[in-house]
């Protein structure tokens, strides 16, 4: 089910939850484990390329295959694995199901089954697809995801040891790093000796293919803990040098521009004791975006006129497609594991490296403190290859989210299920459900968008922050008269021709239960249309307009492309859909630097082709009171205020 919300309640698809890839036989490079029915082609979304692996095995062999999985407990269905020959066409059903039925499962985190292929069956390059169902896609109309493994089935064929081992009679003895009885399987590291002077091998509770991994000390990072830190830097946040957002109330983001040597410095300070995440591109990333590392789909000559790719043409780029990505983990004695990822698309997110690139931080470390995550890094402003991003200097989109702490799943597995600590702390798996675990906004970390000039009976906030007059994208003023009790709003919007604009307020950074007032003016029209809304989380249609209407005094102009509005509304007006403004009860701001496109027959509108900034703190209003002004912050940085736009389930921030 897609969604377009005025303030982007939510983006996209509607619980897309199956994240399945195939790790034996190993899945068709690329090994997204994003690829469904609906947004690829059959018969796997991926197709079979002369790079990609091709496991032997006997006719009649029975083998373990094994797959991951990303998420658990959400799903709906089953699952089955099928011999397909090779023209594409399901030759058997492995699985004990028939054509049309899946296997019901009471384990939704089972990641292996073992099979047996057709006795008397051969094939030079053959495939093994497994599909997991997703029923709760789109009020339970259901999707399909899918992976597939070409193989090759031989008479009597010798073990292949999957090019990692050598065979005799018929067992495989496997070479460093790599273990399972066709050496099917890899680890970073065996012991402490392979990360470094001082990092551990540590064996994390993952599936087979993810089983010891290196994890590094604070004065190291990067592949093996290769690389050292400068010196000095550790993952403690010293607050008061950084800008900071609160993302979630269990996760803050500060961070600084260091123009001296041209890095951006991030810290992230998470509850809890799973992975972390930040990411980030421009705007004005397209679709085509997508067509890296491969061709959209694994298909480079599917036909431009399929309605599969017209639907997703048409759809707003979701903010975890083709985003440049820092995703950090910390563990036991101060260790950690910090990597430079890109994600495609709503696949779990690779490193750099697995695109054909290079490990680019240049500084990392993280750390574990009285349940707290602590994790920091240094990047280059500007980008050398094709999986990194400039950081611009401009709004970017920012996507964050932190990983599901044992007990708090996200949602809670059912009685019946087998495993009920799927998702582990120190592996990267989905982030849950909760709008708390993950969300995205817009920042430029290079400018001061929250510059208020105000005391707290008025106030003032224009971007870009340095603009004056008409030359601003985007201007509010407020005002409140003590006598009257009335807050008056003044708005200002560039580029507004048959576009809304409007405001925001929230007692938190997220957006359940904001107040918004949306306004804009017809061509040809000279009567402003100024409607006073609220977004309900329990909705999924947008924002609403109030039972009660409770703004006065709506004024509103276009001229030359700019749209003016104002009104006044009481500081509480006493109605449960407007948020109430008071000396002790400050609330963030919203500011529609963009607006989106409004139907002017039906009053209907579209959501914003620019996700709105909230404030880096909140606003209080009342009688003035110089003492209480609100003061720029005397750093030489710029502080960013962002809104946090929920997205729902799937590896989707």
């Amino acid at each position: 089910m897609k969604v377009f919300l005025v303030f982007a309640v939510c983006m996209l698809f509607n619980n897309i939850l199956a994240h399945v890839t195939l790790t034996y036989p190993p899945a068709r490079h690329y090994e997204f484990d994003f690829l469904d029915d609906v947004s690829t082609l059959e018969p796997c979304g991926m197709r079979s390329g002369n790079e990609g692996p091709i496991t032997t095995f006997s006719s009649g062999q029975m083998i373990n295959v094994t797959w991951f999985l990303s998420v658990a407990y959400a799903h709906k269905g089953g699952f089955k694995i099928e011999l397909l020959d090779e023209n594409g066409g399901v030759s058997s059903t492995l699985t004990d199901s028939d054509d049309e039925n899946f296997v019901l499962i009471q384990n939704s985190a089972q990641e292996f089954l073992e099979v047996t292929l057709p006795a008397g069956y051969t094939c030079t390059k053959c495939t093994i697809r497994i599909i997991r169902q997703a029923l709760e896609w789109n009020n339970n109309v259901g999707k399909n995801f899918w992976s597939c493994a070409d193989i090759s089935i031989q008479d009597n064929a010798a073990c292949d040891c999957s090019d990692h081992g050598t065979c005799s009679a018929d067992e495989c003895s496997c070479e460093e790093y790599y273990h399972g009885n066709d050496c099917q399987y890899q680890d970073e590291c065996t012991d402490d000796m392979d990360c470094g002077t001082s990092g551990k091998c540590l064996s994390i509770k993952a599936s087979p293919a993810f089983r010891k991994q290196c994890f590094c000390a604070q004065g190291n990072h990067g592949d093996k803990c290769s690389q050292e830190n400068p010196e000095g830097f550790t993952a403690d946040i010293e607050e008061g040098i950084y800008y900071h957002r609160q993302l979630s109330p269990k996760m803050d983001m500060y961070w600084r521009i260091l123009q001296a040597s041209s890095e951006v410095e991030i810290a992230l300070k998470v509850m809890g004791g799973s992975w972390a995440a930040v990411g980030w591109k421009p705007e004005g990333v397209t679709d085509e975006c997508k067509n890296f590392p491969i061709d959209r789909d694994g298909y480079p000559d599917r036909d431009n006129d399929a309605s599969k790719r017209k639907k997703r043409d048409t759809q707003h780029l979701h903010s975890m497609e083709c985003s440049d990505m820092v995703i950090g983990f910390a563990v036991q004695e101060n260790l950690h594991r910090i990597g430079d990822y890109y994600s495609r698309d709503l696949s779990t997110p690779h490193i750099d490296q697995w695109f054909g690139g290079t490990y680019s931080l240049t500084a990392a470390a993280a750390k574990q403190s009285d349940d707290t995550t602590f994790i920091k890094f240094r990047k280059p402003l500007y980008a050398t290859e094709r999986q990194d991003y400039n950081i611009e200097n401009g709004l970017m989109e920012i996507v964050w989210a932190r990983g599901q702490e044992i007990g708090e799943y996200h949602p809670e597995p059912e009685d019946y299920e087998v495993n009920k600590e799927f998702y582990q702390p120190d592996e990267l798996k989905w982030h849950g459900k909760d709008p708390g675990q993950r969300g995205h906004t817009n920042i430029n970390l290079h400018e001061n968008p929250d510059d208020v000039r105000t005391g707290i009976c008025k106030g003032e906030w224009k971007y870009p922050s340095t603009c004056e007059g008409l030359s601003c994208d985007y201007r509010v003023t407020w005002s409140y008269d003590d006598q009257s009790d009335d807050v008056t709003f003044e708005i200002m919007s560039r580029d507004a021709v048959d576009k809304w604009t409007g405001i925001g307020f929230s007692k938190d950074v997220l957006m359940p239960y904001t107040d918004a007032v949306i306004g804009w003016v017809a061509s040809g029209s000279s009567v402003p249309e100024i409607t006073d809304q609220w977004i309900d989380s329990t909705r999924t249609g947008g924002t609403v307009q109030d039972d009660t209407d409770d703004i006065r005094n709506k004024v509103g102009a276009m001229t030359d492309g700019v749209l003016t509005m104002s009104f006044t509304r009481k500081r509480d007006t006493g109605d449960p859909q407007d948020v109430a403004f008071h000396e002790d009860e400050c609330v963030y701001f919203f500011y529609v630097t963009s607006g989106g496109a409004f139907d002017p027959s039906t009053n209907e509108i579209s959501r914003h082709s620019a996700t709105p900034i909230v404030s880096s703190q909140p606003i209080c209003i009342g009688a003035c009171d110089v003492s209480r002004a609100v003061v720029s912050s005397p750093h030489s940085m710029y502080l960013v205020g962002a809104i946090l736009v929920i997205l729902n389930n799937g590896w989707c921030f």
